[in-house]
């Protein structure tokens, strides 16, 4: 088994097995996907180990067959996923965290711009 960092720096494609405690998880939901215009089903959980936390999706089957639910991660038990393919970088999802929480930690004081004036 991979540790979280280890399974952060993977590229999209990989296999990867992780194994953690699960901190939060979803119901299953569906959501519409517009590139093959379906439906599809999916749960979402947190993942965490000494090194960070992740995000992981379960769909499909994955997402409803699931013994992580959210009345069992109100636990915080101790899982093994196995065979877990990124989808998209890690480090980019990182990234994405670090920059929103850096926008989000910003004084409240913000430029308003009004779209419905005009100026010559």
């Amino acid at each position: 088994f991979r540790t979280v960092e280890e399974a952060q720096s993977l590229v999209p494609g990989s296999i990867v097995d992780v194994q953690g405690v699960i901190l939060t998880c979803t119901d299953v939901t569906t959501v519409h996907i517009a590139e093959t215009d379906k439906r599809k089903s999916k749960r979402n959980f947190s993942l965490i180990d000494q090194t960070g936390a992740v995000q992981v999706t379960a769909w499909e089957e994955q997402a409803t067959s699931s013994k992580v639910t959210p009345e069992l991660a109100s636990s915080n038990p101790i899982v093994a996923l196995k065979s877990v393919y990124p989808e998209s970088s890690w480090a980019d999802i990182e990234n994405l965290k670090d920059w929103w929480e850096a926008q989000t930690a910003r004084d409240s004081k913000q430029d308003v711009i009004d779209l419905d004036s005009t100026h010559d």
